[in-house]
């Protein structure tokens, strides 16, 4: 919409058609939604022990590690794309990864309520480290909408499973909120800084290389972090689901 559309109607106007759309599509879950149940007492906005969990603060520095470098394919994909194809072919590469993307954010999560939500985000942010490494060797049209579909599905799972492992890190239901709460500000931290620093890095001697190296280093970092939440939750039981 915005490719099609900004050519004939300038920044502005597009980008305010595109707010009006999204503002006319929330508006009928905003207006429908209902709490199921309200709480016996006023949830508190911050609980400060939290951050003495080993588990909670490692999974924080996930989201955090994580989000600097998960979504930089997502904003700079049609942008490479450009240089091994022509403008209009490098335009659907987007909707080749958020193609990719919805199946991952359905087929992982029945696999999370089989096998547990870390069982599945462990490998996934692996695999996803590997894919964002294998980014280099993408020279042809083919390669790049084939990077971009696994990338999207790979990248719509780990999105979504994180939400699950958020309420599990919680002891009880009482703290759930409030906890996820406190971490989506690493989670939009990570988000907010990374794409910055891909177009730095993008702009600097080390160009496309550096983007896709940086890509898969930060999503190897968020493994090794990811392994260490569950060997501190769960301790050395690899078999168990969780």
């Amino acid at each position: 919409m915005f490719n099609r559309l900004e050519p004939q109607i300038g920044f502005r106007y597009t980008t305010w058609l595109i707010a009006l759309i999204m503002l006319l599509t929330l508006t009928l879950p905003m207006a429908t939604l209902r709490m199921r149940w309200r709480p016996n007492k006023v949830r508190r906005l911050f609980d400060a022990r939290a951050w003495s969990e080993p588990p909670f603060s490692l999974w924080a520095a996930y989201l955090f590690v994580s989000l600097c470098g998960l979504y930089l394919p997502s904003f700079y994909i049609q942008l490479y794309g450009a240089r091994f194809m022509d403008a209009h072919t490098s335009h659907y590469l987007l909707p080749a990864l958020n193609a990719g993307s919805f199946f991952g954010r359905l087929i992982p999560l029945y696999m999370a309520d089989k096998f547990g939500p870390l069982n599945i985000e462990i490998p996934f942010t692996l695999f996803a480290s590997i894919v964002g490494f294998a980014w280099m060797s993408t020279k042809s049209v083919a390669s790049i909408y084939v990077f971009s579909v696994v990338y999207g599905f790979l990248a719509g799972a780990i999105t979504t499973v994180t939400a699950v492992i958020d309420a599990a890190l919680c002891p009880s239901l009482d703290v759930v909120g409030v906890r996820m709460g406190m971490l989506l500000v690493p989670w939009s931290f990570g988000l907010l800084i990374g794409e910055p620093i891909g177009g730095a890095i993008l702009s600097s001697s080390s160009g496309w290389k550096g983007v896709q190296i940086f890509t898969g280093s930060v999503l190897a970092a968020a493994f090794l972090l990811s392994v260490a939440v569950r060997w501190t939750k769960y301790g050395m039981r690899w078999n168990k689901k969780c």
